[in-house]
């Protein structure tokens, strides 16, 4: 405040000017913009002007020594304008951010535990001697963590493939859908089919009300027991083993079975995994005794024989 010309200036770092948005009276003026300043004349004292009401920046009044003072409006995270003000008055450092006052541009520290924490900051105001608290709870929420453990083998000889869930304590709770069913919260989540499996895991923030899911796809293949080939059919049709089938569950991308007579005669054949046939060869049914079979099947595991006889009694 410069009491000689009765004018508040501004130190623009090199010199002290003039500027608009100052006023010098001795009551709180009318009509000031937000950041606008008001020198209180009567108790000499400097105020910034938030847009709701008057903060108080310090006292100064050491004739044409005045406060030195910036400002400038910031965008700030969530794209709002804030106006900041820097002073020094008194030689403290005096930062006014859309009214609210701080000693230092920032503070930071690490909170202590995930979950709720009681913030206190304390004002100290050596001129007026006054302390003041200011009492705040926040919830701090840990970077979620989400995943899931499995490592399904080419061919897999077990009788399922687990999948595991993994994540901290973000999250409450979690539930697996299979292909977008859900599937509960099954631990581990077991498949014991061959096919390809959309798997997700889904996690359950109870305390932000949220969720987060990660999907990820499996392409799972059993190499089950391929095939049991029977070797004795009585076809007397008493409907008790009258027909020859082989017991297989394997899906396969090629099959082939053939059956010979004692004298290499080719009595059967087919490319069919689930073929039931009734000891019939050229419109008859074949005599009792030996034939001979091969089988040949083959998946993405590979190619599987089998030979051995076949015995027809009645």
């Amino acid at each position: 405040y410069d009491s000689g010309a009765n004018k508040l200036k501004f130190y623009d770092g090199s010199k002290f000017r003039t500027t608009g948005g100052a006023e010098v009276a001795a009551t709180a003026p009318a009509g000031l913009a937000t950041g606008d300043l008001w020198w209180d004349s009567t108790n000499e004292q400097l105020y910034a002007y938030s847009g709701t009401g008057y903060v108080l920046v310090g006292p100064q009044g050491a004739g044409t020594t005045v406060t030195q003072m910036v400002s400038a409006n910031v965008r700030d995270t969530t794209n709002v304008n804030r106006l900041v003000i820097k002073a020094i008055v008194n030689d403290e450092t005096i930062y006014i951010i859309s009214g609210a006052t701080f000693t230092t541009p920032q503070v930071m520290t690490n909170l202590p535990s995930a979950g709720y924490n009681v913030i206190t900051l304390t004002t100290v105001d050596t001129v007026c001697n006054v302390v003041q608290s200011f009492t705040d709870t926040l919830f701090f929420r840990l970077p979620p963590y989400l995943n899931m453990i499995s490592d399904p083998e080419e061919c897999t000889s077990d009788e399922t493939v687990d999948f595991i869930p993994v994540f901290n304590e973000v999250y409450q709770s979690h539930s697996w859908l299979i292909n977008g069913t859900d599937q509960g919260s099954t631990n581990p989540l077991q498949i014991a089919q061959s096919g390809i499996y959309d798997i997700s895991i889904v996690g359950y923030d109870s305390i932000c009300g949220t969720s987060d899911t990660l999907t990820a796809t499996y392409d799972i293949f059993f190499a089950l027991e391929p095939f049991t080939v029977p070797n004795v059919i009585t076809p007397n049709g008493d409907n008790v083993n009258d027909r020859w089938t082989i017991n297989t569950n394997e899906d396969w991308d090629r099959f082939h079975v053939i059956l010979f007579n004692r004298w290499g005669i080719k009595v059967f054949e087919t490319n069919a995994p689930t073929f039931n046939w009734g000891a019939d060869y050229d419109g008859q049914i074949l005599t009792p005794g030996v034939y001979f079979y091969q089988v040949e099947a083959e998946n993405r595991c590979g190619i599987t024989s089998e030979e051995g006889t076949l015995h027809i009694t009645y």
